[in-house]
């Protein structure tokens, strides 16, 4: 595309970022590529069949999940993401909390699991489909958890 700009890397992981300051490259990538602006804010649970709801939660904690002393949650600055969320861990009777939050200018919804019973029901009803797609480490930090 004729660019020159530096690569920024960040992080202990080496993200790669690219900072795009054509209007109308923006507007002609999100057209392409049919991104959404502002999706942390926007993101909504998608409509799928029950029996994939498990798959669904796995790949949401293994993106945007963390696992800490006896609590699994996870964050977003969607409202409607996170109250699908929270609905979906009641009816699998994990006992939700969601808390909202605003440690800077984004209000953030902040939807966990708390509790022994709760985080071992949790980590039966993501791994139990005997599906090798998920972060090994994630499952292996929830099995800690709990113990």
């Amino acid at each position: 595309m004729g660019a020159n700009s530096d690569i920024i890397y960040k992080g202990a992981n080496n993200t790669s970022v690219l900072i795009v300051r054509s209007k109308k490259m923006v507007k002609s990538l999100i057209e392409k590529f049919k991104l959404h602006p502002n999706k942390s804010k926007t993101l909504e649970f998608p409509p799928i069949p029950e029996e994939l709801v498990p798959s669904m939660l796995r790949g949401n904690f293994d993106g945007d999940g963390h696992f800490s002393k006896r609590e699994a949650g996870i964050v977003t600055a969607s409202e409607s993401f996170a109250l699908s969320l929270y609905d979906i861990l009641q009816n699998f009777d994990l006992h939700p909390i969601l808390n909202l939050e605003k440690p800077n200018e984004t209000w953030l919804f902040r939807v966990y699991v708390r509790g022994k019973n709760n985080l071992k029901s949790l980590e039966n009803i993501l791994y139990s489909d005997g599906s090798q797609l998920f972060k090994v480490d994630k499952r292996k930090k929830l099995s800690e958890v709990y113990k």
